[in-house]
C-alpha cells in the first residue's frame, strides 16, 4: 500500500496534542503519555536525541507500506518509503516548512556513514536501509540520503504503517474536507454533472468523486462530490482515499499533495481542541503501535516539545516539479538544479543556516545526470498558512519568497503542475487545474 500523508499527519497529531492536551491535562495524562509512547522509540547512531526548544527541529517523516502479511505482518516494519516529507520546525520565527520529495526521484542512495551505495530512486533507501539493519538502518540509510537531497542535515525521523491515519482520523471524531475536483474524473472521462460507476462495488455516484479502488480494492471508501466548495465531514477510511488519489484528478500527484496539505491543517484542529481524557488516551494506544521515531518520549523531551507549539502559526509547504525521463526502461524524476537550490535554501534559510550558491555535485539533479539544463522548467513555490488565511508566494534560488505577480507567474510551479495563477491585484495566488504548461525558470 502506497503512502503519502501518514508520516506527516502523525507527527503532527503527535506534537499538537504532546503540546497542546497534554497542557490541557497536564498531570492526569503526563505519566500516561510517557508509558505509552515508549513502544515508539527506535534509536538511530550512538547516542540519543536530545529535543532542545531553543533550537530549529529538523525531521525526516516516512509513510511506510508495512503491516501486510507479504512484508511481515502488522508487527514489521519492512517495506518501502513512497512517502517522504521534510520538515523544520523553528522556535524562533514561529515557523514550520516542510516540502515532499517526489517517491521516483533519481538520487545517489547514501549509507548509515553516508557512503554512495548506487543510484536509484530515492525510496529504495529506506528498504535498502531495512536489509543492512532492519528500521534502525532503514532510518539512518533515509535520513542521510534525504538529508543531501534537502540540502540539511536531518537529525531526526517518524515513521509510520498503514493503518496510522485511519486510526488517527477515527480518533478525533474525523475531519471536514471540501472535495476540489470540480466534477471531474480523467480516469472515467467524465465532468461536473455526469455519472460514474465505482470500481467494485458498482454503485454509481456523482463524476467528481474520490476513491482509489482502480488499483486498491480492498479500499471501497470513496469521498462523494457535493458541489464547488462545499465542505463536508469524512472518516478515516475516506481521509486515506482522499489524501492518496491521484488516479482521477486533473492535477494528479500535485492534487494529492494539495489534499494532503488540506487534511493535515483539518486534522490539526480536531487535535488542538480535543479535550477528552478518555479519546485521548486512545490515540494514545493507537499511535502506539503505528510509529517509530527516534525522539524518545520522556518528560524532559515532552516539555522542550511543547515549546515547539508556537511552530504552527505560521506553515510553510514548498511545492517543486522535476522533469521525467526513462533511463533503461524505467521513468524516474530528475530535479533540475536551480529547482533543487531553490529548495534547499529555502530549508536553510528555514533553520537559520548559510545559503549557498551551487547544489553539491554529488546530489543528482536533471543538469549533471544529463550534462545540461532542461528546456524549461519551474522554480518552486510555497503556500504560506498564516492567521487562517493561505497565501502562495514563488521561490527564488536563493530561498526567498517573493509575491507572484502577472509580469512572473509562469516562472513558478502551482499544486497543479502549471504555473501558479495570479488573482486580481494582490498577489495572492491559486492551483489551475488545467494540463501541465512549462515555461523557463531562469
Amino acid at each position: 500500500m502506497k503512502l503519502w500523508v501518514k508520516s506527516l499527519l502523525m507527527f503532527f497529531g503527535l506534537v499538537m496534542l504532546l503540546a497542546g492536551t497534554v497542557i490541557v491535562y497536564a498531570s492526569t495524562i503526563w505519566n500516561s503519555t510517557t508509558s505509552t509512547l515508549k513502544t515508539t522509540y527506535t534509536q538511530v547512531g550512538k547516542t540519543q536525541v536530545a529535543i532542545k526548544a531553543t533550537k530549529p527541529l529538523t525531521l525526516l517523516l516516512m509513510g511506510v507500506d508495512t503491516g501486510d502479511a507479504s512484508r511481515g505482518g502488522d508487527t514489521s516494519w519492512q517495506g518501502n518509503s513512497d512517502s517522504m516529507i521534510v520538515l523544520t520546525m523553528n522556535p524562533t520565527t514561529k515557523t514550520s516548512t516542510m516540502f515532499s520529495i517526489e517517491r521516483d526521484t533519481m538520487t545517489n542512495i547514501l549509507d548509515s556513514d553516508g557512503n554512495i551505495m548506487s543510484s536509484e530512486k530515492i525510496n529504495s533507501s529506506y528498504p535498502y536501509g531495512y536489509n543492512a539493519n532492519n528500521i534502525e538502518g532503514a532510518a539512518s540509510w533515509a535520513m542521510k540520503t534525504v538529508g543531501a537531497q534537502s540540502g540539511i542535515n536531518l537529525d531526526n525521523f517518524i515513521a509510520i504503517n498503514m493503518n496510522g491515519l485511519v486510526n488517527l482520523i477515527n480518533d478525533v471524531g474525523g475531519i471536514d474536507i471540501v472535495n476540489d475536483s470540480q466534477g471531474s474524473d480523467i480516469l472515467q472521462g467524465t465532468s461536473a454533472g455526469d455519472t460514474i460507476t465505482l470500481p467494485v462495488t458498482g454503485e454509481n455516484v456523482a463524476s467528481g468523486a474520490i476513491y482509489i479502488s482502480d488499483t486498491e480494492p480492498a479500499y471501497t471508501a470513496y469521498v462523494p462530490y457535493i458541489g464547488e466548495g462545499k465542505s463536508q465531514h469524512i472518516n478515516g477510511d475516506q481521509a486515506l482515499v482522499f489524501a492518496r488519489d491521484r488516479h482521477t484528478l486533473t492535477n494528479g500527484d500535485y492534487g494529492r499533495i494539495a489534499h494532503q496539505r488540506e487534511v493535515i491543517m483539518a486534522l490539526m484542529k480536531k487535535l488542538v481542541d480535543m479535550k477528552n481524557v478518555s479519546q485521548y488516551q486512545k490515540f494514545l494506544n493507537d499511535i502506539s503501535g503505528d510509529i517509530k521515531t527516534n525522539i524518545q518520549v520522556n518528560t524532559s523531551n515532552l516539555q522542550n516539545l511543547i515549546g515547539y507549539k508556537d511552530c504552527f502559526k505560521r506553515i510553510e509547504s514548498i511545492q517543486y516539479q522535476g522533469v521525467g525521463d526513462m533511463v533503461n526502461g524505467a521513468s524516474y524524476q530528475f530535479t533540475p538544479s536551480q529547482t533543487l537550490l531553490a529548495v534547499q535554501n529555502a530549508m536553510l534559510r528555514s533553520i537559520g543556516q548559510q545559503t549557498i550558491t551551487e547544489v553539491d555535485p554529488n546530489v543528482i539533479t536533471y543538469d549533471n545526470y544529463f550534462g545540461e539544463e532542461p528546456a524549461s522548467y519551474f522554480l518552486p513555490s510555497v503556500s504560506i498558512t498564516e492567521n487562517g488565511k493561505t497565501s502562495v508566494e514563488g521561490v527564488n534560488s536563493d530561498g526567498t519568497f517573493v509575491p507572484i505577480t502577472s509580469a512572473n507567474s509562469d516562472t513558478y510551479v502551482s499544486t497543479s503542475g502549471s504555473a501558479v495563477s495570479v488573482s486580481g491585484s494582490t498577489g495572492s495566488s491559486s492551483s489551475s487545474s488545467s494540463d501541465q504548461t512549462t515555461s523557463s525558470g531562469s
